[in-house]
């Protein structure tokens, strides 16, 4: 087997990922692509395929204006955040297996401010089932399903993504948490009916042990296809950026503390700590 070392980046992400066993699939998988996305920056630039020595040859100037180019492009501030978390990660990993050193581990990184999710307002649900381009498409009818159990449940995507038809149960929907952990929840019935719509005009078999949101090939869709859904919908909406699953969920856990529910069972319902949803108590 040749050397990491002295190859481009992706065997050593590879390794990497492999060795973050006790993270989620969705995670790990965050991980890999933030990496690599910064991998084919450098390379692009350099015209050939980014070695770990580019990557951490990187300073403070260069990391700034890799932050200022995916802004420019249009990417979220958690986006890019979350890119720059993920490249501090890989470097430590570096540093730890293979002995690695540069400038990225002195170089201070831009800071991003991220806005906390505003909650969204009931009318954009509506505005995000409307924008479809084609209504008769089952892959539409499954994404208005998955956008209404966003909606009214503030399920997150890494929920969304590991869901089995198995987990579903008539009015009942058992959701796994990123740790592993479950939670039963109810659906109303616009719930309900979107997802008997959305299975009944699905091409392809629906057996148990099978994802309930397949994609156009049959597979499992992705937690990044379904951001890239819900990415998609809001542009053809006209909804502003900080209509993300996110600020569904905020909204849910808002109007669950409005209603007198008590923490323990919003924290249940929910499938996140005490402190979490105190959290959402402050103001923006």
């Amino acid at each position: 087997m040749s050397d990491p070392r002295n190859s481009g980046a992706s065997p050593s992400i590879d390794q990497w990922i492999a060795s973050l066993a006790g993270k989620s699939a969705s995670t790990r998988d965050c991980y890999a692509r933030d990496v690599r996305q910064v991998a084919e920056a450098v390379g692009y630039e350099l015209g050939r395929s980014a070695e770990m020595g580019d990557i951490l040859a990187m300073d403070a100037a260069r990391l700034r204006e890799l932050a200022e180019k995916w802004a420019k492009a249009g990417d979220a501030p958690a986006t890019i955040r979350r890119r720059l978390v993920s490249l501090r990660r890989y470097a430590r990993f570096l540093a730890a297996e293979f002995q690695l050193s540069g400038p990225l581990f002195y170089s201070n990184f831009p800071i991003v401010e991220v806005t906390a999710a505003a909650p969204v307002p009931e009318d954009h649900l509506q505005a995000l089932v409307i924008a479809s381009d084609n209504r008769d498409a089952w892959t539409s009818l499954r994404d208005d399903a998955i956008l209404t159990l966003i909606s009214v449940r503030g399920l997150t995507t890494g929920e969304l993504q590991r869901l089995d038809c198995r987990h579903l149960s008539g009015s009942f929907l058992l959701v796994r948490k990123p740790s592993g952990g479950l939670r039963l929840i109810d659906l109303p019935s616009e719930a309900v009916e979107t997802i008997a719509t959305y299975r009944q005009h699905c091409p392809y078999p629906v057996r148990p042990d099978d994802a309930l949101w397949l994609n156009n090939l049959g597979g499992r869709m992705s937690s990044r296809s379904l951001q890239l859904m819900l990415r998609r919908r809001r542009a053809m909406a006209g909804l502003p950026p900080g209509v993300v699953a996110g600020a569904f969920r905020k909204r849910r856990i808002l109007s669950l503390l409005a209603s007198g529910i008590q923490i323990d069972r919003i924290a249940g319902e929910m499938g996140i700590g005490h402190a979490t949803v105190l959290v959402h108590l402050r103001k923006e």
